[in-house]
Order: structure tokens, then C-alpha cells, then sequence
């Protein structure tokens, strides 16, 4: 036999052995495994798990159990600041206290207000509860509660939201009342990432770099300037654009949002200043003392060369990143909050971000 029909003859006997072997275990599986079976349990259970969130009375909307008063556009004067709380917890925990708090301590002459998109009860609004404590301590300090379809109300994103189902609401309340709330009211918005070490002295529209070469959504100001509302609504607007509403992109939208708003707004314009823009970006010194990669810093027990930086307006904490992290009152994070937020240190004491 040749070298070539060797090779050939190997090459065939090889596919009828794979051959054999796929037909018998094609034949194994059909006897010990009921595809018919398996595969009517799979669509039962994925029908139970799309329907799941049609079943579920949604938290922004319920207001079952509410103890607490509903946002009146009277109660709210120009210039204030803002937090949104939207997992649907009814309360704050020690942390998100401690930001709140640094806040209102800053910054006596605005209101604070702090929105829950679900209901509170009488329990977390007792005499002796973190939220009642703080509103005895900072008369400027206000909790209320918001109710996204009302809010939105005469706004351009009206029909928007109230054609989303209940799955898309909740996951798209947080991003949407951001900057629904700015549009309305103006004022400053703030996550629960950050704590405030003093006044905001600043332009009355800003926006805040986390990086060189990044926006931060978790800090900005929208005031009822000429220029702030038309950056508000530019921002509602854009909020609602077919690619930037599209499911996959709901983890980017706000993002883009400040980055596109601001690359609009001086593309092409050799300004810089509050004054001639009637805007003002932010470097991140200022504001993220600590970058992303730094944040492991917060939990460090010992001497923290960061505290010695001078004119520094906030910190942010990365929340979401470092809640379970322990934390403890000798560490960075201890010091600052009893610096920044001492009523809510007080009022926890040991159990302090835990």
C-alpha cells in the first residue's frame, strides 16, 4: 500500500470511529435523559421569571404604609441640594446618613432634602430614629417623599415614563429623577457616595471630572439660570434618545449624558469660566481626593497624608464598591465622618458603617 492511501485510509477509519461514538451517545442521552421534559421545565420556569416583575406592585408607586409627606414644589427654594433614595429600603443606613448629614452641616444656608422613592414607615420616622435625630440637629434638613409619575408631570418626558412597565421603572427611576429633579427645581444633586467637607461655593451650574478624562454623575448643578434649564432639559432630552434608552446601554446612560452635555457646550469655544460659559467643570482634586483605584485607602488605620489637602469640597466614598468593607473609627473613613457627620458617629457609635 502507497503513502497516500495509507494516510487516506487512516483519515477515513478515524471520522467512522467519531461517527460511532456520537451515534452512541447520542443513543445514551436519548435513554437516561428526557429532553421533552427538561425543556417544558426550562419554559415554565422562564415564564415565571419574565412575568415576576408584572406581578410585583412596584415600590416607586405604591404608597402603602407611608408615613411621609410627598414633595411640594412650595417646600422647595432655589438652590437646594438633593439626594434620592431609590432601592426601595425605607431608610438610611449609617453611611448614607453620614453623607447626608456632611451636607446639611456645610451648607446651612440651602436646604437639603432628601427624597425616598418608596414609602418610609412609622417605625424609621420614630422619635428616636437616625432621620428624627438629624432633623433636630439641622433645621435645614428635610425628608420627603417623591413619586416619579407625578414628578414628571408638564415635563419632555412625560409619555416616556409612563409608557415603561414596571420592570423598566424600577430600574430606570434612579437615573431618570437625577436630573428630572435639577429640570424642575434646579439645584445640586448628590449621591449617597459622597460626603461633604465644606461649603459649595461654587459656579451655580457645575459639573465635576472623576478622572482626567471622565464626568462624575454622582455630583452636579443644574441652576434656573438661562443655561442651566437649557442644559436641564438638554439632559431630559438626551435621557430619552432611542440608543441612549436601549436596555443594554441603561448601566452608561447618565454617563454619556454630562459627557455629552458638556463636550456639546464648548466644542469649538476657547472659554473656561463660570462666567463666560455660565458653567463650570471641576478638576477631580477637589472633589475625589481619592480615585477609584485609591478607594482600599478609606479603610486604612493609621496616618492618612490625604486629610492634610487643603480646599477639599467632598469625598468620595465608591459606595457600591465598599459597603461591606469594615470600617472602623481609627480608619480614614472613621476620622472623616466624625469630622463631617459627628451626630450620625454619635448615634452609632461602634456599629458605625456596619
Amino acid at each position: 500500500m502507497h503513502l497516500k492511501e495509507m494516510i487516506v485510509y487512516f483519515v477515513v477509519m478515524n471520522i467512522l470511529i467519531l461517527i460511532i461514538l456520537v451515534c452512541k451517545r447520542e443513543k445514551y442521552e436519548k435513554q437516561y435523559y428526557n429532553y421533552d421534559i427538561d425543556h417544558r421545565h426550562v419554559k415554565k420556569w422562564k415564564e415565571r421569571l419574565l412575568k415576576y416583575p408584572e406581578m410585583d406592585l412596584s415600590c416607586h408607586e405604591t404608597r402603602k404604609g407611608d408615613k411621609l409627606q410627598i414633595l411640594n414644589a412650595s417646600l422647595i427654594r432655589e438652590n437646594s441640594i438633593f439626594f434620592i433614595e431609590t432601592s426601595c429600603m425605607g431608610y438610611l443606613s449609617s453611611r448614607l446618613a453620614c453623607s447626608v448629614e456632611s451636607a446639611a452641616r456645610a451648607n446651612k444656608d440651602r436646604q437639603v432634602f432628601v427624597l425616598f422613592s418608596s414609602s418610609v414607615s412609622a417605625a424609621t420616622l420614630n422619635s428616636t430614629s437616625i432621620l428624627r435625630t438629624l432633623q433636630r440637629s439641622y433645621k435645614n434638613l428635610k425628608f420627603v417623599r417623591v413619586l416619579i409619575k407625578d414628578l414628571v408631570k408638564n415635563t419632555p418626558i412625560h409619555s416616556f415614563v409612563h409608557k415603561l412597565n414596571k420592570f423598566q421603572l424600577d430600574k430606570r427611576t434612579p437615573r431618570i429623577l437625577k436630573f428630572l429633579l435639577l429640570y424642575k427645581f434646579g439645584g445640586i444633586y448628590l449621591s449617597f457616595d459622597v460626603i461633604v467637607a465644606k461649603r459649595f461655593d461654587l459656579c451655580d451650574t457645575w459639573f465635576v471630572k472623576d478622572t482626567p478624562q471622565t464626568y462624575s454623575v454622582d455630583m452636579f448643578a443644574f441652576s434656573r439660570s438661562k443655561v442651566g434649564k437649557k442644559l436641564a432639559e438638554a439632559a431630559l432630552r438626551l435621557l430619552v434618545e432611542p440608543l441612549v434608552s436601549l436596555e443594554e446601554n441603561w448601566s452608561y446612560d447618565t454617563t454619556s449624558i454630562i459627557s455629552q452635555i458638556v463636550v456639546l457646550n464648548t466644542f469649538g469655544i476657547n472659554a473656561t469660566s463660570c462666567k463666560e460659559l455660565g458653567f463650570e467643570v471641576y478638576e477631580p482634586d477637589k472633589f475625589y481626593p481619592l480615585n477609584f483605584y485609591e478607594r482600599d485607602a478609606y479603610f486604612w488605620v493609621g496616618e492618612q497624608k490625604v486629610m492634610k489637602k487643603k480646599d477639599v469640597y467632598t469625598y468620595h466614598t465608591y459606595y457600591r464598591f465598599t459597603k461591606h468593607r469594615i470600617l472602623t473609627s481609627m480608619s480614614f473613613y472613621g476620622k472623616i465622618a466624625q469630622l463631617y457627620c459627628p451626630v450620625t458617629f454619635k448615634y452609632y457609635n461602634k456599629n458605625f458603617g456596619s
